[in-house]
């Protein structure tokens, strides 16, 4: 299973005997692997289980980590603003589904420009359409950052 998950993240380039020559697919299967930025997807994501389960497992980890430190948390500080941080963190979740919205849009705009300038293109408007969203939505993280940015 792992050799056939393999064919498909490299192609066969040449047969020396019992030496095959393999070439990387795309540059984007080994490399950043950015869909928004050109990058591919492997054939054997959809096909070997093991990669995703692992990222179903990391993924899992992280949020029993996260619970887990919840609860410790509001034992030894004490119980924790609940509604404040939901509110917050759905504030701050609208503004990331903006800011993804915007970059699946720009997407089709930035399709026939080299990798690098794609990448810092896909950087700075996301960027900005985050932080833009985020002082209109008034994140904590925004009325933080605005008031230090007062004071200087």
């Amino acid at each position: 299973r792992g050799a056939h998950c393999l064919h498909h993240f490299l192609r066969q380039v040449g047969n020396h005997g019992e030496i095959a020559v393999v070439e990387a697919d795309s540059a984007g299967i080994l490399g950043l692997r950015l869909p928004l930025l050109g990058g591919t997807s492997g054939v054997a994501d959809g096909q070997c289980g093991i990669e995703t389960g692992l990222r179903c497992l990391v993924a899992l980890q992280a949020l029993v980590y996260f619970a887990l430190n919840w609860v410790v948390f509001n034992r030894t500080q004490g119980k924790l603003n609940t509604r404040f941080i939901a509110k917050d963190a759905a504030k701050i979740i609208a503004a990331t589904v903006a800011m993804l919205s915007a970059l699946w849009l720009a997407s089709g705009f930035l399709e026939g420009l080299h990798i690098y300038i794609r990448f810092v293109l896909t950087a700075i408007s996301g960027a900005i359409v985050y932080v833009a969203a985020a002082l209109a939505l008034k994140t904590e993280i925004a009325r933080f950052l605005i008031s230090k940015l007062r004071k200087s």
